[in-house]
């Protein structure tokens, strides 16, 4: 059998793709695009000067052994007229002498079809016959799976449908749209053709368009060789092929043409095949040479030195049969576009070039050795820097402001053409080179910088700002500039302890505020009665002072006290929170010998201390308490709060060695106090 022309494609994609094709030909749309899809195909054709309408179904089946059925119908009629007078089956039609001679493949087709049954179009067998059948109308014709209408009325429309012959009865294989019958305008060739050229081949893509034509004829003539000639055997036909992750995509090249001469030109023009075997027009030519794309030996061991403002390159050369000549390419950076320095191709023996009087910077070569073709091999990248040793000048006009929580400095712009920007130094307090920090790795561009400090940040912080330029030489330091922020941060909120009552005054203490600008307090004062608040000491307290003796107070009064610190730049806190206190009645001698009695013992083997009192009480009398020490540089525990009962039993286990006192309250806030007793044994 003869070898089809199938390149890179699958044996299901080629057939279900041919079969589920639909194409209604339009004679008076030069464009023949598809109107649905579906397994009958109409097209108008013209030959012998008759007017013909060209059906073709196109199915998985391909071969009908009780034959097939053709119908037709006009617009607005209801019923189908049947076309053949009996089933087309295979060999209803046999190919003429002319078709066999014109076609050198169509026997031994039609000698393979006339014994395979259906059963038997498998595989590589059923692709051969479906494609053939596209390719042939006499073979599609053999195999029953077209019929030419002849019977037809010039711009009369009609449409077809074709039925297969089983033993229950006629089942619809599907119907075409409606065509116009029309004279036959042939296809319009291929889209967007690309052919390219390489050393002695040429690579050829077009548009693939699977609802207008199932393959192309590609063909060929060069300025050696003038007679055009078709390059394939077979019409080409393209399909996806899968890719990973299961997507399908057309390959990067359709056809290759090989084994060209190089320095030929080649003109090409390709046509397309329609479902009927039909070609279109050929396209516009493309004309393309294959040449030497070769490129010499690349020159080795490229090197670089650098003397002032010159750059020296030198190589060695490993010379091609065909190298012309060398070519030094230069550019400002690594991936950058390269340029050609030297203006006249540089002769094959030369190893040395020299690029001088240069700018301060960083270039990037490429030595390439150039043959007759202008094929070029180039040599790896090398990089030169020549330094720049001049410095910028030193930068004017430095300032420096003070913000809340930020420093602006601004400065003069420098001018020098390769500044690169401005460096930043800072330090704290002292003017010492040692101590300067920088405050940016990369230079800025702008003349200005905002330094961002904390806004409790109470040092004074200067400055030094330095010019760099493209080579990193860094301008002299200029005098320093320096700047305080202002204090906007109050101190914060002091805390009174206690408010305690002596003999004719209120004692206020407080924790002391830990603000290194601390300046004093303010302490104030309100009764129950007046709510408004008055400053009770004259000037401000020292910040070292932790309490006041307010000695303007009377007994029986209710007095609130709240504090305020501030700084030294007159920032205020918030008021501590109030702290309340009353200077009761002094005591009377009558309440000072209240307490008859108060003893301490420690009954015969027993581990507990027992306290016992007795006392003389008025009507402002509230209850006792007891407290206990175990040293005089202990804080008293109370061990009983406000009780009447007179005594005590005390379990601890350092009872033995503790101290106690007895106290009375009263409600005017006095508190009458025994002196402190330790135990007795019984």
């Amino acid at each position: 059998m003869h070898k089809l022309l199938i390149r890179k494609r699958k044996i299901t994609s080629l057939a279900l793709g041919l079969i589920c094709i639909s194409v209604n030909i339009n004679a008076q749309n030069a464009n023949d695009s598809a109107k649905n899809v579906s397994p009958i195909l109409v097209t108008n054709h013209t030959e012998n000067n008759r007017q013909i309408i060209l059906v073709k179904w196109l199915t998985d089946k391909l071969i009908y052994p009780n034959g097939v059925n053709i119908y037709r119908q006009e617009p607005g009629e209801i019923t189908w007229s049947k076309l053949n007078p009996k089933p087309i089956v295979k060999g209803t039609y046999q190919p003429s002498a002319l078709e066999y001679k014109v076609d050198s493949t169509l026997k031994q087709y039609v000698e393979l079809a006339k014994t395979i049954k259906p059963i038997d179009l498998k595989d590589m067998t059923k692709v051969f016959v479906l494609v053939k059948s596209v390719q042939s109308e006499g073979f599609a014709r053999y195999l029953g799976i077209q019929y030419n209408d002849t019977n037809i009325a010039l711009n009369k429309t009609y449409r077809y449908k074709v039925t297969s012959i089983t033993s229950k009865g006629e089942e619809n294989i599907g119907h075409s749209e409606f065509i116009k019958a029309a004279l036959f305008i042939p296809n319009l060739p291929p889209s967007a053709i690309e052919i390219k050229a390489f050393e002695k081949s040429v690579t050829i893509k077009w548009c693939p368009e699977d609802l207008r034509f199932h393959g192309v004829n590609i063909y060929r003539y060069s300025n050696r060789d003038t007679i055009m000639r078709r390059i394939n055997k077979m019409p080409l036909m393209i399909s996806k092929v899968e890719h990973p992750k299961g997507t399908f995509k057309y390959p990067e090249v359709f056809f290759t043409d090989a084994q060209l001469q190089n320095g030929v030109k080649y003109t090409y023009r390709i046509a397309c095949i329609d479902f009927f075997g039909r070609e279109s027009g050929l396209s516009e030519k493309v004309m393309v040479m294959p040449g030497d794309r070769t490129p010499p030996l690349i020159p080795s061991f490229p090197r670089i030195k650098i003397d002032k403002y010159d750059i020296r390159i030198s190589w060695k050369n490993q010379t091609s049969p065909d190298q012309e000549g060398i070519t030094i390419y230069r550019s400002y950076k690594y991936d950058d576009h390269y340029v050609k320095i030297n203006p006249q191709l540089l002769p094959r023996t030369d190893t040395v070039y020299i690029d001088k009087n240069l700018d301060a910077g960083f270039y990037y070569y490429q030595i390439a050795a150039v043959d007759s073709a202008g094929n070029e091999g180039k040599s790896s990248k090398i990089l030169a820097e020549v330094h720049d040793i001049t410095p910028p000048a030193i930068p004017q006009n430095i300032s420096a402001t003070a913000d809340t929580g930020r420093i602006i400095l601004k400065w003069d712009a420098n001018t020098e053409p390769d500044l690169m920007g401005y460096q930043i130094f800072r330090t704290v307090d002292k003017d010492l080179d040692a101590y300067y920090v920088l405050m940016n790795a990369e230079p800025i561009k702008k003349n200005s910088f905002i330094d961002t400090l904390p806004r409790n940040a109470r040092n004074r912080f200067l400055y030094k700002v330095t010019a760099v330029d493209s080579a990193y030489n860094r301008s002299a330091y200029p005098p320093p500039v320096n700047a305080r922020m202002p204090d906007v941060i109050p101190p914060v909120q002091p805390v009174i302890i206690g408010v305690s009552p002596k003999d004719d005054y209120l004692l206020i203490e407080w924790v002391p505020n830990r603000e290194l600008d601390l300046a004093g307090y303010e302490l104030f004062r309100a009764t129950n009665t007046s709510k408004n608040k008055t400053k009770v000491n004259s000037g401000l307290l020292s910040p070292s002072v932790t309490r006041f003796t307010d000695r303007t107070v009377s007994a029986d009064t209710l007095y609130d006290y709240t504090l305020t610190a501030t700084d030294s730049t007159g920032n205020h806190s918030i008021s501590s929170a109030v702290f309340s206190a009353i200077l009761p009645h002094k005591i009377s001698k009558e309440d000072e010998s209240a307490i008859i009695k108060f003893i301490v013992i420690q009954p015969l083997f027993s581990k507990s201390i027992k306290l016992q009192w007795s006392a003389r009480t008025t009507n402002t009398f509230i209850g006792y308490a007891v407290y206990k020490r175990t040293s005089h540089e202990e804080e008293p525990v109370k061990l009983m709060n406000l009780a009447t009962v007179q005594n005590y039993v005390d379990r601890a286990k350092k009872a033995r060695s503790a101290q106690y006192q007895l106290r009375l309250y009263h409600q005017t806030g006095q508190v009458v106090k025994s002196d402190w007793i330790s135990k007795q044994k019984q």
